[in-house]
């Protein structure tokens, strides 16, 4: 299967197997693409969704509607013949088993890979968002203009350019972080296998989230920081929370007490957390949760009833409740 999204003039065209047409558009079309059209499953004047069920018609595609026509192209699972060249393309998304040599367009600036995809790649200068997926084991010179990089595959992570802004490791990335991260980092997730030490964290990083087997104290944490999430094993006590944090999600091995900051809005306790909370008077908590049946949410209730007046909702396993405050 495969579909692609084509530019045609002012239309956005997304092939299918049957279609209607409107007028406007066909008009503008070569009596060989009028033919063509009758492959077309719908369209309308602005957007058209389309998938194109035999591999072949690709080719067919390219033919009548020409290849510097194409933008958007998102191949399904089963495609893999090799792609003709499509010199204007913008995003390209491969499907799980296409595994053929690539040769990648200047203008493209999103690429995701697929499951079984490993071949050497040069990626062009202006790419901005990379998709890694398990297979992959190639080595990659990252390009300076790369903001996004989801990079799930077990091989070591590349250089990373220091424009970079999102980084998510999934899975089966195990390996050691650089020991100097990109300077403009601002999302940071580990996949569940990662179990090294996280080196110093830059001071733009906003957002944070150990994987499930994490279990290494955290560095001193950026000031701006609004997210943290600890995954199922952290069991260390927390450095000092940034005044600015939003949201904190406890995993269910943590149990040490700690400083509720000023500002948190969301507080989710793990399984083994039973301490007194220290919420200051000032506190904005507006959502606090407990996701496990051995916590006593009447005892830390019982600890920090004052505090408790101001939060909106709570919810216990234990108590199988979720009370709104008013």
């Amino acid at each position: 299967m495969l579909s692609c999204k084509l530019n045609f003039k002012e239309y956005q065209l997304h092939w299918t197997k049957r279609a209607w047409w409107p007028q406007s558009a066909y008009k503008r079309l070569s009596p060989e693409q009028q033919c063509h059209v009758q492959k077309v499953e719908y369209v309308t004047k602005m957007d058209v969704i389309a998938k194109i069920p035999c591999q072949r018609w690709f080719y067919d595609a390219c033919y009548f509607l020409p290849a510097p026509h194409i933008v958007h192209l998102e191949l399904q699972d089963y495609y893999n013949l090799p792609l003709p060249e499509v010199p204007n393309l913008l995003f390209l998304k491969l499907g799980d088993h296409f595994n053929q040599s690539l040769q990648l367009p200047n203008s493209l600036k999103t690429l995701v890979l697929g499951y079984d995809f490993n071949q050497p790649l040069l990626l062009p200068p202006g790419l901005t968002r990379l998709d890694v997926n398990p297979k992959f084991q190639q080595m990659l010179e990252l390009p300076v203009s790369l903001l996004t990089l989801k990079y799930n595959s077990s091989f070591p992570l590349p250089m990373l350019p220091s424009w970079l802004l999102h980084l998510h490791l999934g899975l089966w990335f195990e390996h050691p972080l650089p020991e100097e991260l990109p300077p403009l980092l601002e999302i940071l997730e580990l996949g569940d296998l990662f179990t090294s030490m996280l080196p110093r964290l830059p001071s733009t990083l906003k957002q944070l989230r150990l994987g499930q087997l994490f279990n290494h104290p955290l560095p001193d944490l950026p000031s701006g920081l609004i997210s943290l999430n600890l995954g199922r094993d952290f069991s260390h006590p927390l450095p000092s929370l940034p005044t600015g944090l939003l949201y904190l999600y406890l995993g269910n091995s943590f149990f040490h007490m700690f400083v509720v900051p000023p500002n948190l809005k969301y507080l989710l306790l793990g399984h083994f957390y039973g301490q007194p909370l220290l919420i200051p008077d000032n506190t904005k908590v507006e959502q606090l949760r407990c996701s496990t049946t051995n916590c006593n949410m009447h005892t830390i209730k019982h600890h920090t009833c004052k505090q408790f007046c101001g939060i909106k909702s709570y919810y216990c396993m234990s108590c199988v409740a979720d009370v709104s405050q008013t």
